[in-house]
């Protein structure tokens, strides 16, 4: 994983989830083969998730974020 590249986004939709999770991934240097290894999970769950945001439960965010090294912050818009 880049230690030096940070990745700050603000997400209001389940698009934008979507693309966050993707990008982390990308950062993080993981294809979806790689990321789907770590998870214990198959590859077309990675792609679901990032396609299909909308169904990822608060379980897999927080597990997918834990692989891609993210924390999540709330705040009001």
């Amino acid at each position: 994983m880049e230690e030096n590249i940070t990745m700050e986004e603000r997400i209001t939709t389940a698009l934008d989830l979507g693309r966050v999770l993707q990008g982390a991934r990308t950062i993080a240097g993981l294809s979806q083969a790689e990321a789907a290894t770590r998870l214990h999970v198959s590859q077309s769950w990675i792609s679901h998730m990032e396609l299909n945001p909308e169904t990822v439960s608060a379980a897999q965010l927080l597990a997918l974020m834990e692989v891609y090294d993210l924390a999540l912050y709330v705040g009001r818009r």
